[in-house]
C-alpha cells in the first residue's frame, strides 16, 4: 500500500510539472506576439517563401523525392535543389545559366543571400545549376508527377475548393488532357557513351519518303493533365512524354495523323493511373477534336469518367449527316433548341444551342451513344469613335457523355468552352517567360523532369497569384481589386529579392508574422 501511495504522488507530481510546463509554453508564445512589432511589412516576396511553406511544399518534396547520393558528399538537401529548381520557374529566370549569372551580377548585389534564405541553402551559397541538374538526373519522372498529385490532394483535403465554390462549374472536377509539342531537333539531340542516340522520347519523322527532298526530324511531345476552374485558375498535375517505341508505326503519316495516335496512345497509357490516383473523383474530361473517335469515348466509359469533346467538320462524318437531318424535323427545332440574350458590360450577347440526345456514332452493334450540342455565339457593341457596329462570332460542337436539355445545355457549353484554359496554359509556358522551348538540358534523364517542374511551378504560382494576401497586398499597392498579371507579378517579386536587403524580406519578425 505504500508503494502505491507513493506511485500515485509521483503521478501527481508529474502531471502538475506537465500542466505548468504547458503554461510556460502559453505565455512564453503570448510574450512573443506582444513583442512582435505591428508594423512589420510583408512584402510579395516574403509571402511566396511563406505560401510554399504553408502549402507543405518542402515537406512533399522531402517525402517524395528520394536522395541517392552519398551522405558524405552531400552540400545541398533535396528540398534546397528542387526549391532552386522550383525558383528558376517561379521568377522566370528563363535559363540555368541565367539563374547561375544573378550571383555574379554586381547591379543585384543581394541575390545570392537572398535566393540562399529563399530556397534554405547555406547563406550565401546556393547551388550552382550544374548541381542541380546532376542531382534531377537521379529521379524519375512518376516521383515529380507524385509530387504534383500530391500537392492537389492537399488542396482537396483542406477544403480549398469546398470553401472557394464559386471556381467550380457543379460537383465534377474539370480535367484538361492535350498534348504540347516542345522541340524539334534536325539531329539526336544526346549521344550516350559509345555515340549512339539514348533518347527514348524522340519521336522520329520522315517526310518526302523516297524522294530526293526526303528529311528527317525528331520531336518531342507531352500529354499534360490539368485541372482547369473559373476566374482563369488552372492546375497542372500530371505530365507524360509520349516514349518514341510507341509512335514507331506512324514515322512517315502526317502530321495530324502522328498527332492524333500519339494522342490516343499516351491517354490509352496515362487515363488508368490517372484514375488510381483519384478512385472516388468525378472526373470530367475536356478534350480537343482528335479525340472525337470511338476509342476515346469507349476509354472515358471504362474508366468511369464524363466528356466533352470538340467535333471539327471533318470527323465523324456519318454523325453530323444524322444531326443535320434531326435539324430539320419541326419537332426538333420546337424542343431541341434555345437562344439567350444578356448584356456583358458593353457586348449584347447571343447564344444559340441546339442539342441531339442518343446518337450512335455507327458501330455495327450501336453499343457506343453520344450526346452532341452545336453552340453559337454573336457579340455585338457600338464603336464610341466611329459609331459603327462591332462583331464577333464563334460557333462550337463538342460530344458530351451526359444527355443535354433546356436546363443543362448553358452549364455544359461553359464547361466544354473551359478546355481553352489549357491551351492558355500552353502558351503561358512558351511565350510568357517560362521559355519551355529552352534545352533546360539534353540529357533524357533530366530534361523531362524540368519540364514536368516548369507546370509545377506554373501551378504554384497561379495559387500564389489568387491568394488573398497577394490580393490584398496588391490593392493596398495599387488600390485596384483586379487580379495583377504573370508577368507583373513576376517583376515585383524579382527585383524584392535581387534589390532588397534579406533582413528586410526575411527577418525573424517577417517570417513569423501572421497574414
Amino acid at each position: 500500500m505504500k508503494d502505491l501511495r507513493e506511485a500515485r504522488k509521483q503521478k501527481r507530481t508529474l502531471s502538475a510539472a506537465k500542466l505548468q510546463n504547458k503554461l510556460n509554453i502559453i505565455a512564453s508564445e503570448c510574450n512573443c506576439k506582444k513583442e512582435q512589432p505591428e508594423d512589420v511589412v510583408i512584402e510579395l516576396i516574403t509571402l511566396l517563401k511563406k505560401f510554399l511553406e504553408r502549402k507543405n511544399i518542402p515537406e512533399m518534396v522531402a517525402k517524395t523525392i528520394p536522395d541517392h547520393r552519398d551522405p558524405r558528399e552531400i552540400t545541398y538537401s533535396v528540398i534546397t535543389i528542387v526549391l532552386a529548381a522550383l525558383c528558376i520557374f517561379l521568377l522566370r529566370m528563363q535559363s540555368g545559366n541565367k539563374y547561375d549569372d544573378k550571383f555574379n551580377r554586381t547591379d543585384e548585389k543581394y541575390s545570392k543571400k537572398n535566393i540562399s534564405k529563399f530556397i534554405d541553402a547555406p547563406e550565401s551559397h546556393p547551388p550552382a545549376i550544374k548541381t542541380i541538374e546532376d542531382f534531377l538526373k537521379t529521379i524519375k519522372l512518376e516521383r515529380i508527377n507524385h509530387l504534383m498529385v500530391q500537392f492537389f490532394k492537399d488542396l482537396v483535403k483542406s477544403k480549398f475548393f469546398s470553401e472557394h465554390p464559386e471556381i467550380k462549374l457543379g460537383d465534377c472536377f474539370l480535367v484538361a488532357v492535350d498534348c504540347v509539342h516542345s522541340h524539334t531537333y534536325c539531329k539526336h539531340h544526346h549521344l550516350d557513351e559509345n555515340k549512339e542516340p539514348d533518347c527514348p522520347y524522340c519521336l522520329r519523322r520522315i517526310y518526302n519518303k523516297g524522294t530526293s527532298q526526303m528529311k528527317t526530324r525528331w520531336i518531342h511531345n507531352t500529354l499534360v493533365y490539368t485541372f482547369v476552374f473559373l476566374n482563369h485558375l488552372k492546375i497542372p498535375f500530371y505530365t507524360y512524354p509520349i516514349h518514341a517505341k510507341q509512335m514507331k508505326k506512324f514515322e512517315t503519316a502526317t502530321d495530324i495523323e502522328h498527332k492524333q495516335e500519339s494522342e490516343l496512345v499516351a491517354l490509352k497509357e496515362t487515363l488508368p493511373l490517372i484514375r488510381q490516383f483519384f478512385p472516388r473523383m468525378k472526373i470530367y474530361l475536356l478534350l480537343d477534336g482528335l479525340y472525337a473517335n470511338r476509342p476515346t469515348i469507349q476509354l472515358a466509359a471504362q474508366y468511369g469518367c464524363k466528356y466533352a469533346i470538340v467535333r471539327k467538320e471533318a470527323c465523324l462524318s456519318s454523325l453530323a449527316k444524322d444531326c443535320d437531318g434531326l435539324a430539320q424535323l419541326p419537332d426538333h427545332q420546337k424542343d431541341h433548341t434555345k437562344k439567350t440574350v444578356h448584356k456583358e458590360e458593353k457586348w449584347e450577347i447571343t447564344r444559340t444551342y441546339e442539342w441531339f440526345n442518343d446518337m450512335d456514332l455507327g458501330d455495327k452493334d450501336k453499343s457506343i451513344i453520344t450526346n452532341v450540342l452545336r453552340f453559337s455565339e454573336t457579340r455585338e457593341k457600338t464603336n464610341r469613335r466611329t459609331g459603327e457596329k462591332e462583331k464577333k462570332h464563334y460557333k462550337g460542337e463538342w460530344l458530351f457523355s451526359e444527355k443535354l436539355s433546356s436546363r443543362t445545355c448553358e452549364l455544359a457549353s461553359r464547361k466544354a468552352r473551359l478546355r481553352w484554359e489549357e491551351e492558355d496554359l500552353f502558351n503561358s509556358q512558351k511565350n510568357r517567360e517560362f521559355n519551355y522551348k529552352h534545352d533546360y538540358s539534353r540529357d533524357p534523364r533530366s530534361f523531362v523532369i524540368w519540364q514536368a517542374l516548369s507546370f509545377f511551378a506554373f501551378g504554384i504560382f497561379e495559387l500564389f497569384r489568387f491568394s488573398e494576401p497577394v490580393m490584398q497586398r496588391i490593392f493596398i499597392s495599387t488600390g485596384s481589386k483586379k487580379t495583377i498579371s504573370r508577368i507583373a507579378l513576376v517583376e515585383k517579386l524579382s527585383a524584392q529579392l535581387c534589390e532588397r536587403p534579406t533582413e528586410e524580406i526575411f527577418s525573424i519578425p517577417c517570417m513569423s508574422k501572421r497574414i
